[in-house]
């Protein structure tokens, strides 16, 4: 027995096994793709215009791939291409398995998974069975099949409802996420209401119809066929709703009104993460695991804004009976400028703890369940509007560092910023809401006339960064110094060479004092045989502030971490002249050192 404690001792200290855990195999090559990945998501439509017609295509995208690999980019995640009206950017689908002319052809999609694969980059896609267009057949169909005797297996593919309970007009208070009228909509044809969370052209699909989901199966197949690695589940909570009580949503007493958020004055009980949703998505995690997918792991992530009890239900109900391998995890979204430690740390800390709790068993030494940590979307405010141009890149080394996979926004590695409310054309506008069709800016590829290198159209569907003249592909590779484009190469590259470190390590925040008071941010990564990263950043957006480390219990193994007393320097997001010491491939002494104002480093030590 003492000889077994002995090995077990020698074992936890080369970091082969993490204390109070059981015995596991540290192998790297064994550990599923995606868990060693990076995401970078691309709304098609903005990114690259092959054309002309000044909307980004998939050739657009092709023509791209040689850049994004040179940005260490490892798998694309799409927004949907499908056939649409294109009445909500796209996620107003007609036909699941066609494509949107306006994106390119079936050969043209084809040919994009061809040239990923040569490059050795993975694609996942976004899959959208919530609801559909009411232009589907479905929905033809299901408004018919009361009189129409071919529509009737389409019956039940929709929410329906013909109740006036509620004011002597709708089935019930529900709610339209989309500027907050009723969620209900009267068909003239079948003569009974149906339910559209969202517009009213997207009429509520039935997943509780297990027909429904079948077909839902089956469009999944046809896309891993045409070599899709994974698939982006858009609305998960919304996936039920209470369709057997019907009842009232409650008032939300700390409403407050304003012209935009009357969805708000409603606590979605009835409509949103009811229980079974996420079970919804082990669906098409079996579809990936039958035998004519087996050759290469399938990967589900959810989009899901819900709350870390909620959003940890996603995963599955054990390691054996998985629903989605990667839950968005939307936390870091919250972040605003001015940054601040605690904030992070609190974050991160709640989230990991809920993910540990579930106790599920290690993939070959990597805690699990994973995390997919989303830095930005084509939902909310760029990442540089949300936390100014001095934080970028240390949110973003955050994100890189974390026990978890990745999600960077297209353009944030520059980073662009919000399109100018006023600049977006009366046409584009009829396509969605203004709040959210700022964040999907016009990709900047060079300072060249007439569109940045995004088209050779002076007219494009979205304005381009105000400030593109600067922030583009070409001027920042181009250019001697460092900047954040620069950076972020730089950021992938020590990614890729501490995966291991990354994907089995520990995670510390060290405490920073004095503690009310700092602006000094610690994370470190720590593996005995696979190396040790510090990331430090000084939050402070005026004043330099000096480093006092104190250790902490780690946050994955529990075990009591001292902070380092020195490291060398492999990164900084930018150099303060001002300072000797501080410079790329030095060694530093810790406990003392200057960081100069929003100034972040990387170090292994």
């Amino acid at each position: 027995m003492k000889v077994l404690s002995a090995v077990l001792l020698a074992l936890v200290a080369s970091g082969q096994l993490v204390a109070g855990d059981e015995l596991h195999e540290q192998d790297i090559t064994k550990v599923e793709w995606w868990r060693k990945t990076n995401f970078y998501h691309i709304y098609i439509r903005s990114f690259k215009d092959s054309n002309g017609d000044g909307s980004g295509d998939l050739r657009g995208v092709i023509s791209s791939l040689d850049y994004l690999k040179l940005i260490g980019v490892e798998t694309l995640l799409l927004s949907p291409f499908y056939s649409s009206p294109m009445k909500d950017g796209g996620y107003d689908i007609d036909d699941y398995t066609a494509m949107n002319e306006l994106f390119g052809s079936m050969e043209d999609f084809e040919l994009l998974v061809s040239e990923l694969k040569r490059r050795s980059m993975r694609i996942v896609i976004d899959f959208v069975p919530n609801h559909s267009s009411n232009k589907h057949k479905w929905f033809w169909c299901s408004e018919r099949a009361l009189i129409e005797p071919e529509c009737a297996k389409y019956k039940d593919y929709y929410v329906w409802a013909n109740s006036t309970r509620y004011n002597n007009q709708y089935p019930t208070n529900w709610l339209s996420i989309f500027g907050g009228g009723s969620a209900w909509e009267w068909s003239p044809i079948r003569k009974e209401f149906y339910l559209h969370q969202f517009l009213t052209e997207q009429p509520e699909l039935n997943l509780r119809n297990s027909a429904v989901r079948e077909e839902f199966k089956e469009i999944n197949r046809f896309w891993y066929r045409k070599g899709v690695d994974g698939l982006r589940v858009d609305a998960a909570p919304h996936f039920y709703e209470d369709t057997e009580e019907w009842r009232d949503e409650p008032a939300n007493p700390d409403w407050v009104e304003t012209p935009w958020n009357k969805y708000a004055s409603l606590i979605h009980i009835y409509t949103c993460s009811l229980p079974g949703v996420e079970a919804v998505m082990g669906d098409w995690h079996q579809v990936g695991e039958e035998p004519e997918f087996s050759g290469e792991p399938k990967v589900i992530l959810a989009e899901s804004y819900a709350d870390n009890e909620a959003q940890l239900r996603y995963y599955g109900a054990n390691s054996s009976a998985r629903y989605a391998d990667l839950p968005f995890y939307f936390g870091l979204l919250s972040i605003r400028e001015p940054m601040r430690p605690a904030t992070v740390v609190g974050l991160v800390t709640d989230w990991l703890e809920g993910v540990l709790r579930l106790g599920w068993p290690r993939d070959h030494g990597a805690i699990m369940p994973w995390t997919c940590w989303v830095t930005g979307n084509h939902d909310n405010h760029r990442l540089v509007n949300r936390l100014g141009k001095a934080n970028s890149d240390a949110y973003k080394w955050i994100a890189y560092l974390l026990p978890g996979s990745p999600v960077l926004y297209y353009g944030d590695e520059l980073p662009i910023q919000n399109a100018d409310y006023t600049r977006i054309s009366a046409a584009t506008m009829q396509e969605g809401e203004m709040t959210r069709l700022i964040a999907r800016v016009s990709m900047a590829w060079s300072s060249a006339s007439p569109s940045a290198g995004f088209s050779t159209n002076s007219s494009t569907w979205m304005p381009l960064d105000a400030d593109y003249e600067v922030r583009n592909v070409e001027t920042m590779l181009a250019s001697e110094s460092k900047n954040e484009l620069k950076n972020f190469i730089q950021l992938q590259s020590i990614r890729r060479k501490f995966i291991e470190t990354l994907t089995f390590g520990d995670l510390v925040f060290y405490e920073t004092r004095p503690v009310n008071t700092t602006l000094i941010f610690a994370m470190a990564r720590l593996h005995d045989s696979f190396g040790r990263l510090l990331m430090l950043a000084n939050f402070d957006e005026t004043y330099s502030e000096s480093v006092h480390l104190f250790g902490r219990k780690s946050l994955v193994g529990g075990e009591w971490s001292e902070p380092p007393q020195g490291g060398k320097v492999l990164m900084l997001n930018y150099i303060d002249e001002t300072s000797s010491t501080l410079r790329e491939g030095n060694q530093v002494e810790l406990q003392g050192l200057v960081l100069a104002p929003n100034q972040a480093a990387i170090l292994s030590f």
